[in-house]
């Protein structure tokens, strides 16, 4: 895929070293993640597996909590 023709797309490119080799060994996996502000569960038991040249979107109404998850898994 051409880059530049792809810029703006909400698409991230990982350099080829850092994408994982291992076949159907997932690159990312989460299990039962759960983050509470007070008595509020912005992320209860979200699971997710990501194996090496899959596609994921992480889609949500404000508020649903899609920044705390990704802050969460980027160790933010």
């Amino acid at each position: 895929a051409d880059e530049q023709a792809l810029q703006g797309v909400g698409v991230a490119w990982l350099p080829r070293g850092l994408v994982g080799i291992g076949g159907d060994e997932p690159d990312l996996e989460i299990a039962d993640l759960k983050k509470h502000f007070g008595g509020l569960a912005v992320t209860d038991g979200v699971s997710l597996s990501v194996r090496p040249g899959s596609l994921h979107a992480l889609i949500g109404p404000n508020g649903a909590g899609k920044t705390t998850l990704v802050n969460l898994v980027s160790g933010f």
